[in-house]
């Protein structure tokens, strides 16, 4: 993979029991839809009794995480957004986008 193998987290045999040569890894849509999920879950934070995170708190691990997140969604919109052309409807005050997948 093109990879330092010194410079990337491994799975413990000892505690994972994946053999010594066991790295971590994913499914790059899985890392977006879990930083989008966690976005998702602070935005909604009472429903989901988080407390409210200050983003510019650096020394918060959990703004940390967050501002991850839409770091990593930013840098996917800019590497491969969809330029697709898209139509606008109006419903009473609010507008709604027609998409589909």
């Amino acid at each position: 993979m093109g990879k330092d193998p010194l410079k990337v987290p491994k799975y413990e045999d000892k505690h994972w029991g994946f053999c010594y040569d066991a790295y971590v890894g994913d499914l790059d849509v899985f890392h977006q839809l879990h930083c989008l999920n966690t976005l998702r879950q602070y935005a909604y934070a009472d429903y989901y009794n988080l407390t409210a995170i200050n983003a510019s708190d650096e020394s918060s691990v959990m703004a940390l995480h967050v501002n991850h997140g839409v770091d990593i969604l930013l840098q996917e919109i800019q590497c491969s957004g969809n330029v697709r052309f898209i139509t606008s409807g109006w419903l009473g005050i609010s507008a709604t986008r027609s998409q589909t997948c």
